[in-house]
């Protein structure tokens, strides 16, 4: 599950038995597009499918907790254009989570 799930003041911890699990957030999405269960995922990797229709939100209201997230590079003044618009478009997306 997802652990503890919080909407304004309330929370409840997500508890329960599993057959199925992986660490990998693009695991679980392609866990989940096989119908093998309920995912607990970053909005924007599940948000085109979620408007196709193709996966359901079960619980849209509710948060899961904040996972804190890196981003390591080199520090220099040459950074390559290619990973200065990843680190861009990666905090971009995560900034957007709230």
């Amino acid at each position: 599950m997802c652990g503890t799930l919080s909407r304004g003041g309330e929370q409840i911890e997500g508890t329960g038995s599993h057959r199925f699990s992986v660490n990998d957030s693009s695991a679980a999405l392609i866990a989940g597009m096989a119908g093998l269960g309920v995912l607990c995922i970053y909005v924007f990797m599940v948000q085109p499918y979620i408007q196709s229709g193709a996966l359901h939100a079960v619980l849209p209201d509710w948060d899961g907790e904040r996972v804190p997230v890196h981003l390591a590079y080199p520090a220099n003044r040459d950074l390559a254009h290619k990973v200065r618009f990843f680190v861009d478009r990666v905090s971009e997306l995560f900034r957007a989570q709230g």
